[in-house]
């Protein structure tokens, strides 16, 4: 039997109802195994155009700031839970 230890987690992110329930089951198994979490946020943006950028950047901060205060969330109700 190979015993290995899982010590780093990559959770992708995109603010999905899927995405938060892998970051639910990273958190998880990151108790278990005493891991470190890392989160890796992506999103869908349209083709970059001068005109649009800055109605670009604020709605990718926007959705940015929206799905970090989500996961932040997720983590502080873990966190109360133990």
């Amino acid at each position: 039997m190979i015993n290995k230890k899982i010590s780093k987690i990559l959770v992708p992110l995109d603010g999905s109802k899927n995405s938060i329930r892998a970051l639910e089951m990273a958190i998880s198994v990151a108790r278990q195994f005493g891991a470190t979490i890392t989160g890796a946020y992506s999103t869908n943006m349209q083709p970059y155009s001068e005109f649009q950028g800055v109605i670009i950047n604020k709605e990718l901060d926007n959705e940015i700031k929206k799905n970090n205060g989500r996961c932040q969330d997720i983590i502080s109700i873990k966190r109360h839970s133990l």
